[in-house]
Formats: C-alpha cells, sequence, structure tokens
C-alpha cells in the first residue's frame, strides 16, 4: 500500500486536505477533509473513499470522521526568588 496527501491553507484557520492511496485490500482510495484551526480550538471533518464522488458504481465502502479538539495552554510557572 502506497499514499500520498497534502493539506493546503488558503485561508490560515481553514485547511483543505486530500490524499490518494494505492494497493492494499481496497485498491485505490481517495481521501477528503476539512477543518476549523483556531489557537485553542480544532474541528475536522474527513471522508474516505470519496472516489463515489467521480464513479459512484464502483464505491465499495463510505467512511465519514469528525474529530474535536480542545488544546489547553499550560500556565506559565512564576520563580520565586
Amino acid at each position: 500500500m502506497l499514499g500520498f496527501g497534502t493539506e493546503l491553507r488558503y485561508i490560515d484557520t481553514f485547511p483543505i486536505r486530500t490524499g490518494v492511496r494505492v494497493g492494499g485490500r481496497d485498491g485505490f482510495a481517495w481521501s477528503f477533509g476539512l477543518g476549523l484551526d483556531y489557537n485553542n480550538f480544532t474541528l475536522e471533518t474527513s471522508m474516505y473513499d470519496a472516489s463515489w464522488l467521480a464513479t459512484s458504481s464502483s464505491t465499495k465502502s463510505l467512511a465519514f470522521g469528525l474529530n474535536m479538539r480542545f488544546r489547553f495552554v499550560p500556565v506559565p510557572l512564576i520563580e520565586v526568588l
């Protein structure tokens, strides 16, 4: 199995991701994803085997993903002299 992917950020907080995979059990698969990326919050969606958009008759499976993440920045330590 061999895969390649890329992430484009035309707008800094709105990543667009895409990738292809060949080989393995499913043969060829194209994936697509979008996200919102802020300093302390991230929301990402993805679609695995999005090739059904081009040829719906050859699609074996379709999967969606949703990821939400909160980032907590540690409080800086204050040194006592």
